[in-house]
């Protein structure tokens, strides 16, 4: 065993990180929007992304309410 320095406190950020209540992921996640935004970029987590981590889930609570039936899990990029 040993002890991990874990904190809610992060350093190196500015004071305006620590007001939204979530710790600092709020702030993180509009600094990576604004970015991408302003400089034309892909944010690092971008729709599909966020498709690939939430769908399995629903897709996983449809199956269980019909009986833990297969349900194929979407994928939406573009063909």
């Amino acid at each position: 065993m040993i002890t991990l320095p874990l904190s809610w406190v992060h350093t190196n950020m500015p004071p305006e990180a620590h007001v939204g209540g979530h710790g600092t992921s709020e702030y993180l996640m509009v600094a990576d929007f604004v970015d991408a935004v302003l400089n034309d970029k892909t944010p690092a987590i971008d729709v599909y992304f966020g498709l690939d981590m939430t769908l399995p889930g629903i897709c996983a609570h449809e199956s269980a309410e019909n009986g833990s039936v297969p349900v194929e899990v979407p994928d939406f990029r573009p063909a």
